[in-house]
């Protein structure tokens, strides 16, 4: 029988998706695998289970794509049945992190993880800053307009070298998120919802603003060319998200803002989003080896 820690299989997707809250709506087994199998995870190459006599009693995924720029690592999802699984994938995680030559992994952990957070303390992780699930009804949104001269961007005709680029640079200050290549962007894009989803670009062609958004009204991105912070753009892609949603019978859109993201969290209260959830992100650096 197998125990401990094994590299992720699909036949345990059932009983791990059991220990997960799934979001209302979604089916617990297919919510898990589309975490899992995303491509900023390696396709669940970037995972590991904890098992016990052949039954999996926990998981950990991990995204690597900023290590190479901040030297930051992301644990997500860190899903377990008690302390003790809990205390193996932390292990684990923390043991690929310096295979991966990480400086620094981040974990989240809602309030009421209280196994979940004490087993983070006691593995050397330091609480840092909140990331706030934010929810707004569709129908408070109102319309806005563009800077006269931009046009939309359709998925066929993205650029997305040029998209990975203004997405570096929107969030190049913003902590906990990871670095995109093109290739990687344009596959997370696949997954987006076409109708919500934009990219703006100015007249002479240049990429200037984007939101990224599912067909359940969750809100995964938004950026605006830093010279056009401030000015109602990321307002009107909010706006023009929220139509379509409302048309469409999606009640309401969600977000999630970092607290230490001072600007964003103004805009979002603006538009009258309200805070529905929370959950502290933990941080540890790892030493680094000599030579």
């Amino acid at each position: 029988m197998l125990s401990g820690i094994h590299r992720y299989e699909e036949r345990w997707l059932p009983a791990l998706a059991a220990l997960r809250p799934t979001p209302a709506g979604a089916e617990p087994v297919s919510a898990l695998r589309a975490l899992l199998a995303d491509p900023i995870r390696g396709k669940g190459e970037n995972t590991r289970v904890w098992l016990e006599q052949d039954q999996p009693m926990g998981v950990v995924g991990w995204v690597a794509a900023n290590v190479p720029r901040n030297g930051e690592l992301y644990g997500s999802p860190l899903l377990a049945a008690h302390r003790p699984a809990l205390d193996g994938l932390i292990a684990a995680l923390l043991r690929e992190a310096a295979a991966a030559g990480a400086r620094f992994v981040h974990v989240a952990a809602s309030d009421n993880e209280t196994d979940k957070r004490e087993a983070l303390l006691a593995h050397g992780f330091q609480p840092t800053f909140h990331f706030l699930t934010l929810r707004a009804a569709s129908s408070s949104i109102s319309p806005r307009t563009m800077p006269a001269g931009w046009r939309p961007i359709a998925l066929r005709d993205m650029d997305w070298p040029q998209l990975a680029e203004l997405f570096a640079r929107a969030f190049a200050d913003v902590p906990h998120v990871p670095y995109h290549s093109a290739e990687a962007l344009r596959q997370d894009w696949q997954e987006a919802d076409v109708e919500a989803s934009q990219v703006w670009a100015a007249p002479d062609g240049s990429y200037q603003a984007f939101l990224q958004a599912t067909a359940d009204g969750r809100v995964e991105a938004v950026g605006v060319e830093a010279a056009h912070a401030g000015q109602g753009v990321a307002a009107a892609m909010y706006g023009a998200a929220a139509g379509g949603f409302l048309a469409r019978g999606v009640g309401a859109l969600e977000a999630m803002v970092a607290d230490i993201n001072v600007a964003s969290l103004a805009l979002h209260r603006k538009l009258g989003f309200a805070e529905t959830a929370r959950k502290q992100i933990y941080r540890r650096a790892l030493e680094q080896a000599s030579g």
